[in-house]
C-alpha cells in the first residue's frame, strides 16, 4: 500500500498508520503497536518518506502491511494517518509594550499583520487503504 498526502501542505514525519478497532479481537498488525487507551494499532511509515516530510501530491514508497489473524475470520478496521504537527511561530509585536498596569483597567494588544502564528494540531487522515 502507499500513502498519498492529499493536502496543501507538507505532512510532517513521524508518519503513523493507524488501524482503529480491528476485528476480530484476536487479530494483530504485524509490527505495528497495539495502544490501548485508543484500541488502536500503530504502523510507523516514517522510514516510506524521504528528509522527513510527505510533501503535497507525494506518496510514501510501497509497503507491505501484515495481519496476523489466528481465527482466520475477515479482518475489519477504520484506517487513518497520524502527521506530526507544525511548530508554533514566535509572535512578532511591533508595537512599545506598556509598562504600566492600573488595577481593574483592562488592557488590549493588538497583533500587527506581520505577525505570523501557525499552528496545525496532530492532523488525522481517514480513508480507504488500497494495495
Amino acid at each position: 500500500m502507499t500513502v498519498t498526502n492529499q493536502t496543501a501542505y507538507d505532512l510532517l514525519a513521524p508518519l503513523i498508520l493507524y488501524c482503529d478497532s480491528l476485528q476480530p479481537a484476536d487479530a494483530q498488525v504485524v509490527g505495528a503497536t497495539y495502544q490501548s487507551g485508543t484500541n488502536e494499532w500503530w504502523l510507523d511509515l516514517s522510514t516510506e518518506v524521504s528528509g522527513g516530510r510527505l510533501h503535497p501530491g507525494q506518496s510514501t514508497t510501497t509497503t507491505t502491511v501484515t495481519f496476523f489473524d489466528p481465527s482466520g475470520l475477515r479482518i475489519r478496521f477504520t484506517p487513518g494517518m497520524y502527521a506530526m504537527p507544525y511548530p508554533n511561530a514566535i509572535p512578532i509585536f511591533d508595537s512599545t509594550p506598556i509598562r504600566i498596569a492600573t488595577v481593574d483597567k483592562r488592557i488590549s494588544i493588538r497583533s500587527p499583520p506581520t505577525t505570523s502564528i501557525t499552528a496545525r494540531s496532530a492532523t488525522c487522515y481517514t480513508g480507504d487503504l488500497r494495495a
